[in-house]
């Protein structure tokens, strides 16, 4: 049984990864496995487009959400992986990694103050540029805080905690309500 779901073919690779058995007749996947795959294929495409209006936007703020955490989870393996490449000892990692949260500290005076210090400190900007100073400096303990900074970040992103609103502490452009 031939693939004809575009997204399904998408899947083929990820779903087997082998050679055509002997005896198959050239077919890469084992039998039932086409359906699976195209299942999978229908449901992420169930997720992604809808036809009524109302949920759409619901879904679509779901699937936006997702998509905003895994790429936290990317960010965060690929800052695991630089802050590893560069040599540095994991107690200073696991030292500094809440280190951003200090910023937490605006909400002391009130919820617009401590949006703009949290935001200000949980957006991957703040890292680049302590990067690019510590490239440019020669100071390469500069360039490893700015990876712990942006594993911070991608794990907060990870776990749906996102860049606050100045109403309230708990509304994050990741909260189901945004």
């Amino acid at each position: 049984m031939p693939v004809t779901d575009p997204i399904a073919y998408c899947l083929l690779p990820i779903a087997y990864c082998r050679l055509p058995a002997r005896g198959t007749g050239g077919a890469w996947l084992p039998r039932g496995a086409i359906l699976s795959v195209e299942r999978l294929a229908r449901v992420l495409r169930s997720d992604l487009v809808t036809t009524d209006a109302a949920t759409s936007i619901h879904d679509g703020r779901k699937t936006v959400r997702l998509i905003l955490r895994a790429e936290g989870a990317v960010a965060l393996a690929l800052s695991l992986a630089a802050y590893h490449a560069l040599g540095y000892t994991w107690w200073l990692f696991a030292a500094t990694l809440l280190a951003p949260d200090l910023a937490m500290l605006g909400y002391l005076r009130d919820p617009a103050t401590g949006a703009i210090t949290y935001n200000l400190a949980h957006t991957y900007v703040a890292p680049f540029i302590l990067a690019l100073i510590g490239y440019f400096t020669g100071i390469p303990l500069l360039i490893a805080l700015a990876a712990v900074w942006a594993a911070h970040i991608g794990l907060d992103r990870l776990l749906a905690y996102g860049l606050k609103y100045a109403t309230a502490f708990q509304k994050t452009h990741l909260s189901p309500g945004a």
